[in-house]
């Protein structure tokens, strides 16, 4: 028989006897076969869920795949020794997916037909499809090394466990989940997941406008618009983002769910809270928007930020804080909690695999939808640049404190497209990339695409480092217009006389950029300075001075606790003490090797 295969499959249902193994386990010994042993491994990594349908005993076939370290890679074992046409119907109602996009694969051809009659659409095939199977296109499923999606099955196998072991009926069963739902505005720092779902979700999609990524991100960024993600939570575990929903003049644009939370009740949840505004839905859908009388099975966690009405509290409330800076400022992570409070924006390796440094302020103003299509030619042309350098989470203002790491103001110099307002910041101010004897001197210099640099000199001028008016003027455009409801925190520069070659009297630079941001700063209500230069010393310092060791950084986490407490009057984080005790106890980690690179850098390093 010809494989059955049609439509991208989701999950595979192995049967046992004479398929995954050789043999019949109930008549004696079996042969495993590690082929497919490591088909299911690498189904998993794609984020293709396996199930089993056989007739076995449960407990015999556990025993077995436990013994071959394969068993916790299958989900909703259906064992037992009845037919497999019924118990392939319930249990596909159980996955919450569509007969289409599963296969079952089994040796016994009245069981393939079985399954047919019984789930209409179902994908089926023999065993002899295992020799190929890796290779199908519609198997080739998504990259999922962490196993997220077997994990999500995992939670949902243990719902419906505890389902059919509870006594009360199914409302009851929610109210004891502890449903926990938070409404996420800071949209476009998750465009990737929403696009991949506006793209793959189809149940639980009520309107099915498959937009593209550009057509979103303008959405996205359309200030009449009001759109969010959703998450969800329960006792069972985190299931992610799960939902995402935009509205424009009282009509929903977009409204779509996971099937992962089908039969929670939330899209109809969600719908009411919106006040039902007008939806025009396209089936087939797995859900029905019809509220119930009461659904008090579901709580909104209050670090939602939202437009809805919600009941005022009079205890306080932990403030939403985002960090934007360098990615060394990833080591400052692990002192603070609570971490759940903290988002990050720190810069990247982008695909070249050169660095995207996002942290200028040059890039930060020039951060909008309209300044990325208007230089969208140029842009896609550098290697270092990509289509998230210019999108910030500054603009979704989703957050009471700005912490902002300016340094790179202090350390990149400015190339300027011809005569127009495209400035793009990159490498050290020392060096001129469009003069070609300064082309060795070029960080990562193999990495540039051939010709790049000939092109790039001919089309760009370079400014030098930018000037304090420059920079001063930056400074208020974000505190007085773009975050004006919100509290800015600074950290400046260290004015350490660290000597480095490639940076020779870096300090005095420091100096004078510190000065200039203390002017603006000294002219703004909502802007404060945390002074680094109060806290890291000599002994902190590592490659350069703009980078320290792990006490450096806790004392940082310090310094930023009392200012925190200061300008929010509430303790926003708490400096965990612990996990500094912890880390300093590695010296090996963080010192030994230090020492090493520290003096490789300081003959002959250019890094940045």
């Amino acid at each position: 028989m010809n494989p059955d295969i049609r439509n991208p499959v989701k999950f595979v249902i192995w049967d046992l006897d004479e398929t995954y193994w050789n043999g019949t386990l109930s008549e004696g010994e079996i042969t495993y076969i590690s082929q497919n042993h490591n088909i299911v491994i690498e189904l998993s990594k794609r984020g293709i869920i396996n199930g089993i349908c056989s007739k076995n005993d449960l407990e015999t076939v556990r025993i077995e795949l436990q013994k071959n370290k394969i068993w916790d890679y299958f989900v909703f074992p259906c064992v037992s020794w009845e037919a497999k046409g019924p118990r392939l119907k319930i249990l596909i109602k159980k996955l919450q997916l569509q007969a289409e996009n599963i296969l079952f694969i089994d040796d016994n051809i009245h069981n393939l037909e079985e399954a047919r009659y019984y789930c209409k659409g179902i994908q089926t095939a023999e065993p002899d499809i295992l020799n190929t199977m890796l290779e199908l296109d519609q198997l080739k499923g998504k990259p999922d090394t962490e196993l997220s999606r077997l994990n999500h099955y995992k939670i949902l196998q243990q719902r419906n466990d505890d389902r059919s072991e509870t006594k009360t009926d199914n409302v009851d069963f929610l109210r004891k989940s502890n449903i926990q739902v938070v409404i996420n505005n800071n949209v476009l720092c998750e465009v990737d997941r929403i696009h991949e779902m506006l793209l793959r979700t189809n149940q639980l999609n009520f309107t099915k406008k498959r937009s593209s990524k550009e057509d979103l991100l303008s959405l996205l960024s359309d200030p009449q618009a009001e759109s969010a993600y959703i998450t969800v939570k329960d006792n069972y575990g985190d299931y992610g983002i799960v939902g995402f929903y935009a509205l424009n003049n009282k009509q929903l644009i977009h409204l779509l769910f996971s099937c992962r939370i089908l039969n929670m009740g939330i899209e109809q949840w969600l719908y009411k809270k919106l006040n039902k505004p007008t939806i025009n839905i396209v089936a087939d859908v797995s859900s029905s928007l019809d509220i119930p009388d009461v659904v008090d099975w579901i709580n909104q966690n209050e670090k939602t930020t939202n437009n809805f009405d919600t009941q005022s509290t009079n205890h306080a409330v932990n403030k939403a804080i985002l960090i934007k800076g360098t990615c060394d400022y990833n080591a400052m992570l692990p002192f603070i909690t609570p971490i759940e409070q903290v988002n990050y924006e720190f810069n990247y390796n982008g695909n070249a695999p050169l660095p995207i440094r996002n942290e200028h302020t040059e890039i930060l103003k020039h951060s909008t939808l309209e300044f990325r299509n208007k230089y969208k030619d140029i842009l896609e042309r550098i290697p270092f640049v990509d289509e998230e350098t210019y999108i910030s989470h500054v603009y979704d203002k989703n957050f009471d404190t700005l912490i902002y790491n300016i340094t790179m103001d202090y350390t990149y110099g400015l190339y300027q497209y011809r005569d127009t307002t495209l400035i793009i910041p990159y490498q050290d101010y020392t060096i001129d990339m469009t003069n070609k004897s300064d082309w060795p001197k070029i960080t990562n210099l193999k990495l540039y695409p051939d010709g790049f640099l000939e092109w790039f000199s001919s089309e760009f001028k370079f400014l030098g480092p930018i000037s304090t008016e420059k920079f001063s003027e930056n400074i208020r455009w974000l505190c007085n217009d773009l975050l004006k409801d919100k509290n800015i925190i600074f950290v400046n520069g260290t004015e350490i006389d660290f000597p480095l070659e490639s940076e020779p009297d870096r300090w005095k630079h420091h100096m004078e950029m510190n000065l200039a941001l203390e002017k603006a700063v000294n002219e703004l209500k909502n802007a404060s300075i945390c002074d680094i230069r109060e806290i890291i010393t000599t002994k902190d310092i590592t490659i350069n001075i703009k980078r320290f060791n792990r006490h450096g950084y806790y004392k940082l986490a310090k310094k930023l606790q009392e200012i925190l407490s200061e300008t929010s009057n509430t303790d926003i984080i708490n400096v965990n003490y612990v996990s500094y005790i912890v880390n300093s106890l590695l010296p090996k980690i963080y010192k030994l090797p230090m020492k090493a690179v520290k003096l490789f850098y300081k003959k002959t390093s250019r890094f940045k």
